[in-house]
């Protein structure tokens, strides 16, 4: 049996695995991880966790973002973004760790878009050194017009969806107790529900490591590239005919 049709026969059986570092996590119903199936795991675990951490086909809605993108290459009609307005005293070495935590955290902020014999797949790189940039307006007169013309200037660059970051960061100081932190990320790695996401984790992440606390954010068990290899699997044979001949009668 090959390793997809082994992880697909897991999930018909509702038994999730998921990578955690040189560990494979597994959480099942009660008497669905039978002594077979557990031995099985071990066996496999190095081959399931090279299949989970190496390249992967698209979600279609990533596919029509990727192929837009060769239309128009660096486009920053996908591109999301954010401004914060960060009040009160700032400790921004501090801020930088727990942007660099998400980073780590989320593998579709680490993820490239290859193209290997013509087909795009999604690769997640190894975490690296992160660094938040911050640009110092606190001396400027008119910083505030002047902040505004450098967001949208950021706003405004578009991802080299091959090279990357898809993720991108950068502060500004606008005087001791007034920042803007700026968060823009390409499309076909984030949405707008995303966004609160990353934000709501950035503010745990940074009350946390201010008051020198463990961060209490829970595991995640299922990345965007689990999504996408899942919905590959499950759109296909009859629940693929399913929906083009419902779409072929409607568009008829």
């Amino acid at each position: 049996m090959t390793i997809v049709d082994f992880l697909a026969e897991l999930g018909r059986q509702d038994i999730q695995v998921w990578a955690d570092g040189d560990r494979l996590q597994c959480d099942a119903p009660d008497a669905a991880l039978t002594p077979e199936l557990a031995n099985q795991l071990r066996l496999r675990k190095s081959e399931i966790l090279a299949f989970l951490r190496g390249p992967a086909e698209l979600s279609f809605s990533q596919q029509r973002l990727w192929f837009l993108d060769r239309v128009v290459p660096d486009s920053a009609t996908y591109v999301i973004h954010g401004a914060l307005e960060l009040r009160g005293v700032l400790d921004a070495p501090v801020l930088e760790r727990a942007l660099g935590m998400l980073v780590v955290r989320h593998d579709s902020l680490r993820t490239l878009f290859v193209t290997v014999d013509g087909r795009p797949l999604q690769v997640v790189t190894e975490p690296a050194a992160w660094t938040l940039p911050v640009t110092d307006l606190s001396a400027e007169e008119g910083a505030r017009q002047r902040l505004g013309k450098l967001l949208r200037e950021e706003s405004s660059r578009g991802f080299d969806l091959a090279r990357g970051p898809l993720f991108r960061a950068r502060l500004f100081r606008l005087g001791a107790n007034a920042h803007v932190l700026l968060l823009a990320m390409h499309h076909i790695v984030s949405d707008g529900w995303s966004m609160e996401i990353l934000t709501r984790e950035l503010a745990e992440l940074y009350a946390c490591l201010s008051r020198g606390e463990p961060t209490t954010l829970p595991g995640l068990r299922v990345q965007y590239r689990d999504f996408a290899r899942w919905q590959r699997e499950w759109l296909q044979g009859e629940v693929l005919e399913e929906q083009l001949s419902h779409w072929r009668e409607r568009l008829a």
